[in-house]
């Protein structure tokens, strides 16, 4: 499964504008697979096997994604899995400060300006903005 994740799975943070919260922002943590539609039940098996997240197909009708964004669900299944079944390649990078933002959103910290601030500095650097490669 990460072997499969390092090639296929996005780790990323978003941020948004919400009215209901006092920073008028709020943030998003998602975990995605993508495949093309012929390979749905592909996608409906990694979501038995996590026992969570969706299947929703695109609008093309041509893909279709597993999504997890509940708290809940990075809490007690997808995080626990990475951590013990750990990334070999850049995505550990991702994963790492994907697993910074959730700690930061465990204790409210994203309810505050330092902790939104922080928060975007993280985003700043995941996934396609990421200059360097593992350490």
């Amino acid at each position: 499964m990460s072997g499969f994740a390092e090639g296929e799975a996005c780790f990323f943070v978003s941020i948004y504008k919400s009215s209901k919260y006092k920073l008028g922002l709020a943030v998003q943590l998602v975990f995605k697979i993508t495949q093309h539609s012929r390979d749905v039940l592909l996608l409906e098996g990694l979501r038995n096997f996590f026992n969570c997240g969706r299947i929703e197909q695109r609008k093309d009708g041509k893909s279709c994604d597993f999504t997890v964004n509940s708290l809940k669900a990075f809490e007690e299944k997808i995080i626990p899995f990475f951590l013990k079944y750990s990334f070999k390649g850049s995505k550990l990078l991702n994963f790492k400060d994907f697993y910074k933002v959730f700690k930061i959103m465990l204790v409210k910290e994203h309810l505050t300006k330092e902790g939104m601030d922080k928060i975007k500095v993280i985003k700043a650097r995941m996934n396609i903005n990421r200059k360097f490669l593992l350490q």
